[in-house]
This record gives structure tokens, sequence and C-alpha cells, in this order.
């Protein structure tokens, strides 16, 4: 509009408009929030599954074999946070294998492509995921150096990259019936959704330290990844107490050791086990227990005669 009125402005003092036409006045902000459909736990296996038996089929999309290279690309996507601008800058120098305390995980340092560029703590998963992907393009004697992109580095163009990358995931999608079945658009930016509402249903970060490690803010964490989260899907971290609990566990394990009743003493012979009869079982007994011993008189001594 205000671009729109200095041309306007200029016309009129080169006589070439005799006045400035009226503009309209607009209430209030633009809302361009949408929401961003995600998968499910469910759907996001049947679309990796798909991924997995078109590679088997060999199949094409417009002269470009689907390979195994896009499962691994869905399966990094979903454990690692990244968004699909990523792919364009994302080598393999960028990825860091870590190690502490028997946990072991991936840690990006790639260039950012929209707002900071803060390490990216990835899934544990995702150490497998990457190994794998690098044995297959091993196996199939693909670029693999530090300097090479980590997905589809043969596409020097990356525009050119994006878009086979963006249509070979439009055929698993629509080869999956995921959207079909559901309604849902899934794009490859549902795959970062999927990351970050995957965490907030199931894992126990609080959205601070979430927005943090996928490189955005709370506000569009709540605005477009959270606005799928109901009170349902929080209701397990809403009435968890992590202290309460231990303690409760701890009352209950000193009760039943309480409770626990002390062994009976074994009966030298059951009549109900060894199927004697009374007579018999009450004989048995009296030779399995030990006689009683009586206590000995004390003899008198008589004095002798005399």
């Amino acid at each position: 509009m205000v671009v729109l009125r200095k041309i306007f402005k200029f016309a009129v003092a080169n006589d070439l408009m005799s006045h400035i036409p009226v503009f309209p006045k607009v209430s209030g902000r633009l809302t361009t929030t949408q929401k961003r459909d995600y998968l499910t736990q469910d759907e996001y296996e049947e679309l990796v599954s798909t991924a997995e038996n078109l590679a088997k089929k060999q199949v094409l999309e417009r002269g470009v074999l689907i390979t195994d290279e896009m499962k691994y690309l869905i399966q990094f996507m979903v454990n690692s946070f990244i968004r699909p601008s990523d792919l364009r800058v994302l080598k393999h120098k960028h990825i860091k294998k870590m190690q502490e305390d028997g946990d072991e995980w991936l840690v990006l340092n790639h260039p950012a492509t929209k707002t900071n560029a803060t390490e990216v703590q990835a899934m544990p998963v995702s150490v497998h995921i990457y190994d794998r992907l690098v044995k297959f393009k091993k196996s199939k004697k693909l670029r693999l150096g530090l300097d090479e992109y980590v997905f589809f580095p043969e596409y020097e163009n990356r525009n050119t990259a994006m878009e086979v990358i963006a249509r070979l995931f439009r055929r698993i999608t629509k080869e999956s019936l995921i959207q079909q079945k559901t309604g849902k658009n899934i794009t490859l930016y549902s795959l970062r959704h999927t990351a970050i509402m995957l965490r907030l249903i199931i894992g126990k970060v609080d959205s601070l330290a979430l927005a943090r490690n996928a490189r955005t803010s709370q506000q569009m964490v709540d605005k477009f990844y959270g606005s799928h989260l109901t009170t349902q899907h929080a209701r397990k971290q809403l009435h968890a107490f992590p202290n309460a609990e231990k303690k409760s566990n701890q009352k209950t394990q000193i009760t039943k050791k309480q409770e626990t009743p002390s062994k009976p003493v074994k009966k030298a012979v059951s009549a109900k086990k060894s199927n004697l009869t009374v007579k018999e079982a009450k004989k048995a007994t009296s030779k399995a227990a030990p006689k009683a011993v009586k206590p000995r008189s004390k003899r008198k001594t008589e004095p002798p005669n005399g």
C-alpha cells in the first residue's frame, strides 16, 4: 500500500493524474495461520513401508528410480526435526556422532536455512538410519564424501534436487493411500510437523527445549505445530507426578514385604498327600515325632542296716 501511494503521488506531481484515489482502510491483522497435517505413528510406518516396497519394485517416477534413499530420507527427517529446505545444504561434514553414558545420537550443525544455526540434537535412532544410508550408498557406489550432500548429491543444482525429492515423495504418499483415507494434505513439511508432534504427544520435553532444538520459537510451535495437540494427548503428562510415583512405589514394595506370610512348618507326614488311613497316619506321625524324655526320678537311698 505504501509503495502504491508513492507511485500515485509521483503521477500527480508530474500531471499524469489529477488526484490520488482514496485508499480503503484495512483494520485488524492479516491472519495466515494454517494448521499443517502430521502423520500418526501408524501412518508414518505405513509411509515408510510404502517407500520400501516401491524401491523393491524399482518403480520409476518421470524417469527417476525410487530407491531406499527415499525411505531413509523420510525416517531421517522425522527423527531429526529438520526442514525440507535443510536438505539443500545438509552435508556429511555437518553430522557428528555423539556418545555419553551408553547413549548414542547425532548432532547436526548445518547452515541456517530460515532462522538460526543452533545445533540440532537428533533422536538416538537417527544413528541407525544414517548408518544404513551410508551402507546403501557404498553398495551402490554413490558419491560419499564429507563435502558431499547427504541426500541426492548427484544433483549439483539443489533446486532440481528438491523438485525431484518432492516429486518422489508425492508418488510414495499417493501409493500409501493415506491422503485418500484421512483427507490429510501430506507434504515434505509434514515430516517435520510429525517429528515435533510425536515429541509433544509421546515425549516428555517442554515446548521451549523442543523449539530450540527444532530451530524455531515457542510461539511457532504453539501456532503451527501444537495446533493439533489436544488435552487428551497431554493427559498422561498432566497427571504425572514423578516424585510422588517413586515414593508410592517404594511404599508398595515395603507393604508387600510386610504382608508376605511366613512359610508354614512342614508336617512330618500329611494324611492327604500320602493317601494313608487315619490309623496309619497317626502311627507314622508317632514314629516321626521325637519321643518326650521323661525325667528320671531320684531313687531314695536307704541307710545301711546297722
